[in-house]
């Protein structure tokens, strides 16, 4: 199988495989999925730990607002009494959670989800992930969320449209980052992947090798930037060496210029006294 890593984000890239022989459309239409399967699983594992800090989500014409001003939009409305908290900082969830014992299971699971869904395994390790492994991480949420709220959460809440795949995507900061899997490019090499072309066109015929590819809209039609040629970690730890570098340079050039003549290499009779067996005697 040819190893395929998707190196969209520094840091969180993931692997997907596939077999030489098929086509760049397969392919890249796998790829757009996972990619936008992981992404989801990603924001159901952020949603969930609100869910278990804040509680559900308020109705959207709430969010933002204080206890006093949503109190007043409901007396205005009619709506009856409110059940909500100042406990959100972001005025975004009524800020009224489950009880711990739920809120560890919501917190325990979106961590779980997020080990399936990454790029290594706890060794270290790449492993590749298929769409199925990401479904059933979905389900893992929708367990746990079950498990909290029995009787369900609102339709407008972040979690339970991620779990349903109701989500708003186009028009909002999710389409930067959600791509059509019909549509869109692969790049490699700085190249356009043909989706007509086999993948072998790109990989060669062998099976086991591995391809750094990145996924793109069709509307882009230059090149992504390649990653940088070394590491973020890396970089700092050269930064750091020339820093201290640097720094010596500089108390060089603060010391006295005629101080070398105080070292033995200077001293002009130092090969007579090494010939007559002196050279290492000190006066004190």
């Amino acid at each position: 199988m040819v190893l395929i890593q998707v190196t969209n984000n520094p840091g969180d890239e993931y692997y997907v495989e596939a077999k030489s022989t098929e086509s760049v459309d397969e392919v890249a239409t796998r790829v757009a999925r996972i990619h936008n399967l992981r992404n989801r699983v990603k924001r159901l594992a952020g949603g969930m730990r609100e869910l278990a800090l804040y509680g559900p989500m308020r109705p959207e014409e709430q969010r933002g607002l204080s206890v006093e001003q949503v109190r007043h939009l409901v007396e205005q409305k009619g709506e009856g009494d409110i059940n909500t908290t100042d406990a959100d900082p972001h005025g975004m969830r009524v800020g009224i959670p489950v009880e711990e014992k739920l809120a560890e299971t919501l917190r325990s699971a979106a961590a779980d989800v997020e080990r399936l869904v990454a790029s290594t395994n706890s060794i270290g390790t790449r492993t590749a992930i298929n769409e199925e492994k990401v479904q059933a991480a979905i389900e893992i949420c929708r367990g746990a969320v079950m498990m909290a709220y029995p009787m369900g959460l609102p339709e407008y809440d972040t979690v339970h449209m991620a779990l349903n795949d109701t989500e708003i995507i186009e028009g909002t900061h999710l389409a930067r980052d959600y791509f059509d899997p019909k549509t869109c490019v692969l790049w490699f090499a700085g190249k356009k992947m043909t989706r007509d072309q086999p993948l072998s066109k790109f990989s060669g015929s062998t099976e086991k090798v591995s391809i750094k590819v990145k996924i793109t809209s069709e509307r882009v039609t230059t090149a992504p930037a390649r990653e940088p040629a070394i590491d973020a970690e890396t970089q700092k730890k050269l930064m750091a060496q020339w820093y201290k570098r640097q720094e010596e340079l500089k108390r060089l050039e603060e010391a006295d210029e005629d101080s070398y003549l105080n070292s033995e290499w200077a001293n002009p009779h130092a090969y007579k006294a090494a010939a007559q067996g002196i050279g290492q005697i000190r006066f004190r």
